[in-house]
Formats: structure tokens, sequence, C-alpha cells
């Protein structure tokens, strides 16, 4: 425009930039989504090549496409290379990075499922069932001595309205009153990725409530210790997303603290 001429390039050149531009872009995209279309990987070649002309039409769009494929992109400063895959009957990319993530996150998980040293017993949570003096459902018992009973990391799903802050309540007496790794009893923390989400776990008596990105800042810098002795209830854990999530189960490994999910 207004008498400016534009560069030329050659069609290796061009593409060469729509590639280094739709790279850039679609690595922003993995900073929030652990998987995405296939399609997005043509809109930023399409978004790139408008900068440098599309004179071959649908089959630049094509050529830059294939080197995203053929090359991978930069994440986080590390090269990570494409996955493409069929998932609900569409075309779907994720990266090297996000699997191994992932596939971490469910060793670690299993690891914590096995470790059954902060495991109450179940003369305990009879114990604080009674004292609690609410009259639970079958399957609200159920749950609760899953919870009580289950190793060092436990996961419990329920719909809205079922009670799952309520069957918490006998459970976060029962850890209290647990003297086998300090005498003052187990010290209970609540977190969700929402601090109103955390709060709303102090009405089951978890004195101690963050959200998730505070929490885990106190955790790096060393203002907050966990040890054996710590239980950690983390509340709305579908939100959670897989990187903060390994963290948590890392700092398991590292400590061998209790996580108790609910979702």
């Amino acid at each position: 425009m207004e008498g400016v001429v534009p560069e030329r390039l050659s069609d290796g050149e061009r593409s060469e930039r729509a590639y280094e531009f739709a790279a850039r872009h679609l690595a922003e995209e993995f900073h929030s989504a652990a998987v995405v279309e296939h399609e997005k990987l043509g809109l930023y070649a399409a978004r790139g090549l408008i900068g440098t002309g599309i004179a071959g039409g649908s089959d630049d769009i094509t050529r830059v496409v294939k080197l995203l494929e053929e090359r991978g992109i930069r994440l986080k400063g590390e090269h990570v290379a494409l996955v493409v895959g069929l998932f609900d009957k569409k075309v779907r990319v994720t990266n090297t990075a996000q699997i191994r993530i992932e596939q971490r996150l469910a060793e670690r998980a299993m690891a914590a499922a096995r470790d059954m040293t902060g495991a109450l017993s179940g003369g305990a949570i009879e114990q604080a069932v009674a004292d609690s003096g609410i009259a639970f459902t079958a399957e609200q018992r159920a749950a609760i001595y899953a919870l009580g009973q289950g190793g060092g990391l436990t996961m419990l799903t329920g719909v809205a309205g079922a009670g799952k802050t309520t069957l918490l309540e006998p459970l976060v007496a029962a850890w209290r009153a647990d003297g086998r790794f300090s005498e003052h009893g187990r010290e209970v923390i609540g977190a969700a990725m929402a601090w109103r989400q955390a709060d709303a776990l102090q009405d089951a008596g978890i004195r101690r409530t963050f959200a998730l990105a505070p929490l885990l800042r106190l955790i790096e810098t060393g203002e907050l210790q966990a040890s054996r002795n710590t239980v950690l209830v983390l509340d709305v854990v579908s939100q959670i997303a897989p990187r903060p999530m390994l963290k948590l189960l890392e700092l398991q490994a590292r400590t061998g603290m209790t996580i108790k999910m609910f979702g």
C-alpha cells in the first residue's frame, strides 16, 4: 500500500517464514491446551502466508503444514515433535513433551496409589464417623472408607450435591487424630484451582486452604514444607492441568504426603 514494494521472495523463503510464524503461534496454543485440532495447523499456516504472499494458493498452505508436521516446533525452550492422530472422529495434534508429561503423571499416580503408609485404619474411621453424629448413607460410608483406607493417592468422583464435602468431615477429624507421624496429628491442607473452590473445603473442617498457583509457589520457595504427615485434599480436580498435577505427584514421591482428590 502507498507505493511500498513488497519484498520478492522465493517459494522456499515464503514457506520458511510462514512456518516460523505458524510454529510460534502453535506453541502458544500448547501453553494452555494438551491437544489441538489439526485444522489449527492450516489456520496458522494461512496466517503466516499473509505476510509473504500466497502465490501457490492452497498448495502453499499444504506445504507449510507439512513443514510443521516434519520439523515440529519449539515449546517452552524445547524442540518437540508433533503427533497426529484420530480422536472422537477428528484429526487432532499433540506433542512429544505433552506425551512425556502424561506418561510420568501416570507412573507417579500408580506409585502413589500403592503407597499405603498413610492409610487410616478401619477402627479410626469408624470412631470418627460415630463422633461426627452424621447419618451417612451406605454409599457415603463406602466412599469414606475407600478414601480413608486408600493409598498415597485416592480419587473420588460424584455428582454435584452428592455430599462430598460432608463425608470429608469425619476423615479430616481422623487425620487430625492420627499421631503416627507427629504427636500433634496430621496436617490437612485443602486446594483447588480457584480460591472460592478451595475455601469451600473449610466447611469440612480443613483450616488451611489455597488456590493451586499460590500453593505451588509456597512449595517451590520452601515456605510450605510437606511431609509424610501432610494430607492434601484437592477439589474439582478435572480443572487441574497435567503439569501442575505432575508437580504435586513428584512432591508426593519425595515426601510421602497423602493426596485425596475430588471430582
